[in-house]
């Protein structure tokens, strides 16, 4: 009585479990395959997932090879059906026909089921809850359409500690979701995980491994191997298996090692802008120390213009080992004291080295004394690649923008220029044009007095219908990616007109006929770059900048005034500039130890600077 009672409970459960079924869809391509007279069926335990009575359906009897049939109302060869189930797991495979044994011949009958990520054993398996469920297309025996392959990812995590949340992939076949996609142990291996993902053949995959649940777990991809930031494969036309790539490494696993490396900055230019090593430091950042603040550079004994820093680093040899400047404190700085340039690179080689100094890519803020004028030309070459579609443009653009930190926004990206695409977004911003079809757009930026002194930006280009190809930041970001940015750095002394002559797309590294140099760009100036080295004994070279084709000379006064040397350098064109002082007056005497003020004078104007000789 009791057993009839609790039977009777069960079936009222099951009744209200029923009563909030979900339609689930399956589909199943037998294209390539011999169909049985009896049909395409479906079998699994879908009348009672758990076997134990909690709800019964009695349309769908569990395990019956005969009870669900599909159908191929369009005879394309994929066959189809909807269920009402109640929301859970269930266990289920195809057959084509409608027995076990004789005619039928049930999905990976006799199979080891051992790699394709929907099955139990030789079952299928899929998880619903309540809304509507179609499951998608899938090839006979595969867990994926007929089309598509596998792609094994393979990662060892022999050299890390392993979540407790397990390893995962991330990438572009799943949403980039750090969580969703947990790899297996392979079996035997100890240490290498594997994820089946898919595709078409010839499309390219791109993923990194989580140690873990979330971004901060994720690998970096050495700078070897990575295409922005991730890893790459391209599917084969048959299944397929990367090699077991270690964790944060290019290729299989070689133990990390640790050996001193001295990194070394040449300070001119640095100095030359008002680096002062009273106030300002100069930072190593990199993986060395998580890119954080406290290894700072020294300034080398016997030359002031050479910082240095050894610190140990620990990386797998012949791997490259990212690195940047960094310039304190922040707010003294353009970019907060971060070099504006892209991550610096070098191979470490496993033993003790010392890198050749080199200039960081760091700029002082400041402001300007006096409205400047920047008189634009902008060069356009055909074939010039569209970042935003990966193509080259279709045609000359109409007309180029310039946008930058000017406007204090980068306000002006979009899908095109204005909300009619004609209009202008801002007065402020200026827009270059080919009058004459020479292939060079010109325009002007006024920037005023008290404006910040370094410029950050990037150009556009615009025709009719650019606003179809779409792009991060809108469809005018189109020159080049993220990073790829220019800088101008302006001396605060400037005045009047400058000029700036660039070539569009140059900063898009996709583009190999140019230069791919986005390094900063300082527009010649009259101005004085210091005298190098200083103090000095027996020369000196002193280096200075003109904005224009001038006559120059230099004079040298000792502390008391008295002209003691005339350098003349005659008619010196626009540019970089440099004249070296052997110590000696206009007799060709040696001058006594002191300091020495220099003048140099380039078209009725005159700059002035110190220097110490000392014998």
């Amino acid at each position: 009585m009791k057993k009839m009672i609790l039977k009777s409970v069960f079936a009222f459960i099951g009744m209200i479990s029923l009563s909030f079924s979900t339609e689930v869809t399956l589909h199943v391509d037998m294209n390539g395959q011999t169909i049985s007279e009896n049909g395409i069926h479906v079998a699994g335990n879908f009348g009672d997932y758990d076997y134990d009575e909690t709800f019964e359906n009695d349309a769908y009897p569990n395990w019956d090879p005969a009870g669900i049939e599909l159908s191929d109302a369009d005879g394309d060869g994929v066959y189809s059906v909807t269920l009402s189930l109640v929301p859970g797991t269930v266990e289920y495979k195809f057959i084509n026909g409608n027995s076990w044994g004789g005619e039928s011949d049930d999905e990976w009958a006799g199979e080891d089921p051992d790699g394709q990520p929907c099955r139990n054993g030789g079952n299928r398996v899929m998880t619903f809850e309540g809304d509507a469920l179609d499951m998608g297309l899938v090839c006979w025996e595969r867990c994926i359409p007929c089309n598509e392959v596998y792609m094994t990812l393979r990662v060892d995590m022999q050299y890390e500690t392993v979540s407790e949340n397990g390893v995962h992939v991330a990438g572009n076949f799943q949403g980039w979701d750090p969580s969703s996609s947990m790899m297996s142990l392979e079996t035997d291996s100890g240490s290498i995980y594997h994820f089946q993902a898919s595709g078409e053949p010839g499309a390219t995959l791109e993923y990194k491994f989580i140690n873990g649940l979330t971004w901060d777990d994720s690998e970096d991809v050495p700078a070897d191997c990575a295409t922005g930031g991730n890893r790459t494969v391209t599917l084969e036309s048959t299944d397929s298996a990367t090699e077991a790539f270690c964790f944060a490494q290019c290729g299989t696993c070689v133990p990390a090692v640790t050996a001193p490396v001295t990194f070394q900055g040449d300070m001119s230019e640095l100095m030359s802008y008002g680096f002062d090593p009273a106030v300002h430091t100069l930072e190593l950042r990199g993986p060395m120390n998580g890119w954080s603040a406290g290894d700072v550079f020294v300034e080398d004994l016997f030359d002031p213009m050479l910082y240095a820093i050894t610190v140990d680093i620990t990386a797998v040899p012949d791997n490259s080992v990212e690195w940047k400047f960094k310039a304190n404190p922040d707010e003294n700085w353009n970019n907060s004291g971060w070099e504006t340039s892209a991550n610096r690179t070098f191979v470490f080689t496993g033993e003790a080295q010392t890198l050749a100094p080199e200039l960081p890519a760091i700029l002082p803020t400041g402001e300007l004394q006096s409205e400047v004028t920047v008189d634009m030309s902008v060069t356009w070459i055909e074939g010039t690649l569209n970042v935003n579609s990966g193509e080259a443009f279709p045609q000359a653009p109409d007309t180029i923008i310039f946008n930058g930190s000017f406007l204090n926004c980068w306000c002006t990206w979009g899908d095109c220029m204005g909300a009619d695409c004609t209009s202008p977004v801002s007065g402020e911003v200026p827009r270059l044009t080919d009058s004459d079809g020479d292939g060079v757009y010109t325009g002007s930026l006024v920037l005023p007095s008290g404006h910040n002194n370094v410029i950050t930006y990037k150009f556009g280009a615009y025709y009719p219908g650019i606003e179809t190809v779409p792009g991060d930041n809108g469809s005018m970001d189109n020159e080049a990616g993220f990073g790829a940015d220019r800088v101008i750095y302006i001396p605060s002394e400037t005045s009047g007109n400058i000029a700036l002559e660039v070539t569009f797309g140059e900063n898009n590294a996709n583009n190999p006929w140019l230069s791919n140099d986005h390094e900063t760009i300082v527009l010649n100036q009259f101005m004085i770059h210091g005298n190098y080295p200083n103090p000095f004994n027996p020369n000196t070279v002193i280096e200075f900048s003109l904005d224009i084709k001038s006559e120059v000379n230099i004079q040298v006064f000792n502390i008391k005034g008295e002209l003691v040397r005339d350098i003349n350098m005659g008619d010196t064109p626009s540019g970089v500039h440099s004249a070296i002082w052997n110590a000696k007056d206009n007799f060709g005497r040696v001058v006594p130890s002191g300091m020495y003020i220099y003048s140099i004078t380039s078209n009725q104007r005159t700059i002035s600077d110190k220097m110490l000789f000392m014998k």
